[in-house]
């Protein structure tokens, strides 16, 4: 009563979890979706316009390209000639540096020279900074003319009506020459050392001017009115049309992004997301309850689905990747690896289309990926290798390319406008599935899961367990072998998980090598050790086997589903012989000294494994070899197992059980190399 309401509360439990689990995946997809109102009509520049004839629903400006705005950029640069600021203090400092020298000059000349010198310098000096001495800079290259700014006032000049400090200079020089009195070389010399420029570039108004015309460049350069066409079925989007779908696309956004519009899309994206989740936790419901019961397996499900959303969502938001460099054939990789090719398959189809949502090209998008996640899927069937890994990723990238490459011609009609760059995000995305190879053991320690990657490794017989399994009990090695082959053919015939079957089996009888001489398949006649214990002695010594089985797997840190073959192999039956020898004899018997302490199998491989290890086991006892003897043998130990309620708890049926059968006397048959005697001819 205790257990069914503990087996009912968990029950309960994990209902409630799955559909929290649900409702949060179904709130982070939603959450990270553009909130933008999506554009309903794609195009492209050169192609023809794809859908019916378009009206205008609304009056909307044309917009300017970048480029028209940079050239009336650039125009603006080059137009606008530099300022220069007109600075009074320059020919005041001038003319008084000069009278001072000239006074200094008393000694030399008298008053009368001095005066003569000093009118006719500063009279010159004027007439110079009038017209103004330049700054020699920079942005005179290849400049005609200068504004120059003076009391606030600005006015444009020919930069040839300005002086530089040379040519100002010169014009002292020839005018001394022509006109000053006689003995005036000083006096040149003391007017060209006071001479400084007056007129001194001004880059923070010439950048202020600049910028106040980009500021007044328009953003619009045309109108479309309502209900005028805009293109017509078929045409070719040429540069004006394919301006004017733009605009329309900024129009359109900007008309219907608003508050209420933000609702409208927001409720579209729950449904659409809502519908999407449920169909898939449906599809594990209907088709796979072994994963939607268990929570561990179901919430790696729902987590590989979101991340994979969330991380094409991110990749959208930066313009210099492209959505196809995300490894999304990971994906269906990794969920390969810890079940089978059908659901794999079904939620990489789910991922995709819930990302074909807001995924460029959609429909393009969506196709591709699809086509090739389940062309990788057919690469890893019967993974046995690693190096299939690589083998997938090449196919992935070939895959990429060649449907790119259809789909180019489909849209063009030749290959001229084939974009390249394609190429780099194919290769970059069948590099990057390589991770799948880390992110399958990431999974598998955070869910508690086994992958056929470990499964791969633990069925390496130079593994160090079974290595010493091999050396301390070579009978229990062979043994184990047998079962394994038993095991995973048995596995396939059903549809059961054939790698975890035959892993298993190898491991199944590592305890023996606890006490490997007291098991018959590794006695070499040297004689028998149960001979010194009584009957209860050697059941125990036989039980314990799992038990110490147990122990050496957790010390060596194996999986718990490996463990659990251990636990299960033999479940709750009796050691036979043992116990029968105890009652001929009449000792007070305790059946439960002579049974296994169980649990029993819980699944088709545990169940599988139970009967492939009694079968290969009995058959090494019989004396004769003939087709009903080992036929018979099958059916017996089989069925016992059934009649003692051994597989109530697996998931398995009597049809599955019977295949099971008819595998095991196969492949027995062949194991003995029985001959079947056909009657002579008559």
């Amino acid at each position: 009563m205790i257990k069914e309401f503990a087996s009912e509360l968990r029950h309960s439990h994990n209902k409630l979890a799955r559909f929290l689990l649900a409702i949060v995946a179904i709130a982070i997809i939603v959450a990270l979706l553009p909130k933008e109102a999506h554009f309903k009509y794609e195009f492209e520049a050169g192609k023809p316009w794809l859908h019916d004839d378009l009206l205008a629903p609304f009056d909307f400006a044309i917009i300017k390209t970048e480029k028209q705005k940079e050239e009336e950029r650039a125009e603006i640069n080059s137009f606008t000639k530099p300022f220069f600021t007109r600075e009074n203090e320059a020919a005041e400092n001038a003319i008084e540096n000069f009278k001072l020298g000239l006074s200094l000059e008393k000694d030399r000349w008298d008053s009368t020279k001095i005066k003569a010198f000093e009118k006719w310098g500063v009279s010159h000096l004027k007439e110079i900074y009038k017209k103004g001495i330049i700054e020699n800079h920079e942005v005179l290259e290849d400049e005609s003319a200068v504004n120059i700014v003076s009391d606030h006032r600005e006015k444009r000049q020919p930069l040839s009506s300005l002086y530089t400090l040379q040519e100002a200079a010169d014009y002292i020089s020839g005018h001394m020459s022509e006109s000053a009195p006689s003995d005036s070389v000083m006096v040149k010399n003391l007017i060209i050392e006071n001479l400084k420029p007056n007129l001194a570039f001004n880059p923070d108004l010439t950048e202020k001017v600049i910028q106040q015309r980009m500021d007044e460049i328009a953003d619009y350069y045309g109108k479309v009115e309502k209900n005028e066409k805009i293109i017509s079925r078929g045409e070719i989007v040429d540069k004006s049309a394919f301006q004017k779908l733009k605009s329309f696309e900024t129009a359109y956004l900007k008309r219907y992004n608003n508050a209420e519009g933000n609702i409208l899309l927001i409720g579209g994206q729950v449904i659409l997301v809502t519908i999407v989740v449920f169909v898939l936790l449906f599809y594990m419901a209907i088709f796979r309850p072994d994963i939607f019961n268990e929570l561990n397996k179901f919430s790696l499900i729902l987590t590989l689905f979101v991340l994979f959303v969330v991380f094409a969502v991110i990749t959208t938001w930066f313009d210099q990747l492209n959505i196809y460099l995300l490894p999304i054939c990971i994906l269906p990789i990794v969920i390969r690896n810890f079940f089978e090719s059908r659901i794999a398959s079904f939620v990489h189809v789910i991922t995709i289309i819930t990302i074909g949502l807001y995924a460029p090209n959609g429909f393009e998008y969506v196709f591709i990926q699809i086509m090739t996640g389940l062309i990788a899927l057919f690469t890893l069937t019967g993974l046995r290798k690693r190096a299939q890994f690589l083998t997938s990723a090449f196919v992935i990238f070939i895959t990429y390319s060649l449907m790119y490459l259809g789909f180019t011609v489909i849209k063009e009609g030749h290959f001229t406008d084939i974009d390249y760059n394609y190429f780099l995000w194919f290769g970059g995305s069948a590099m990057l599935t390589l991770l799948a190879y880390p992110v399958i053991f990431i999974f598998e320690k955070l869910f508690k899961l086994i992958s056929d990657l470990t499964l791969l490794e633990l069925s390496d017989t130079n593994n160090d367990l079974l290595k010493q399994l091999n050396l301390k009990a070579p009978g229990t090695f062979q043994h184990s072998m047998q079962v394994a082959n038993l095991a995973e053919e048995a596995s396939s015939i059903i549809g059961a998980d054939s790698l975890l079957v035959r892993t298993g089996a190898l491991y199944h009888d590592i305890g023996k090598m606890k006490n490997p001489a007291y098991f018959i398949e590794n006695q070499s006649g040297s004689g028998n050790p149960h001979n010194q214990l009584t009957y209860a002695e050697s059941a125990k010594v036989i039980i314990n086997h799992v038990i110490k089985g147990i122990e050496m797997a957790k010390k060596k840190r194996l999986p718990e589903q490996i463990i659990d073959f251990i636990r299960t192999h033999h479940g709750t039956t009796v050691t036979r012989y043992f116990y029968y020898k105890a009652k001929q004899e009449n000792e007070s018997v305790n059946m439960d000294d002579f049974q296994y302490p169980g649990p029993i199998p819980f699944s088709k491989e545990t169940a599988i494994l139970m009967m492939a290890d009694s079968v290969e086991a009995a058959s090494r006892s019989l004396k004769n070899y003939e087709v009903e003897k080992l036929e018979q043998l099958v059916d017996q130990i089989i069925d016992s197992q059934l009649n003692e309620d051994q597989f109530i708890h697996a998931d398995i049926t009597l049809r599955d059980i019977s295949r099971i059968k008819k595998v095991f006397k196969k492949r027995l048959k062949n194991i003995y190399h029985v001959r079947i005697e056909y009657p002579d001819k008559a």
